[in-house]
């Protein structure tokens, strides 16, 4: 990994289990895969620990980007050479949406079999 940059989401008081529930679902519908990495490592081998790890399978080679809850913000860390920051963006607060209703439905009305399906 190269130059690694931070940006934030525009998603305040980030729910660990909302968003482990987003990747998770991301995971399903998207050509990504969630890895169990321990940190991220730039040209300078500067550590950049963050919660999860997801990789983009949408060429021949992947992307890698850690994604970190710091003080309720969700930032996401990685080298934004081939995907463009606003992608991961939008994919990862489309899903946390979708994560946010499903955790409401099976809480609140009880309803076990819930399925989140793309549309295109």
């Amino acid at each position: 990994m190269s130059h690694i940059s931070i940006n934030k989401v525009r998603i305040k008081n980030v729910n660990k289990a909302i968003l482990k529930l987003a990747l998770e679902l991301m995971a399903k519908n998207k050509k990504i895969s969630i890895i169990s990495e321990e940190q991220l490592n730039d040209y300078r081998l500067t550590r950049h620990d963050c919660d999860f790890y997801i990789r983009y399978l949408e060429r021949e080679d992947y992307n890698e980007f850690g994604i970190k809850i710091s003080n309720e913000n969700l930032e996401i860390v990685g080298d934004f050479w081939k995907i463009p920051k606003e992608k991961v963006e939008q994919d990862i607060m489309q899903y946390y949406k979708a994560a946010a209703v499903v955790a409401v439905m099976r809480n609140r009305y009880k309803c076990k079999n819930i399925q989140v399906v793309e549309v295109k």
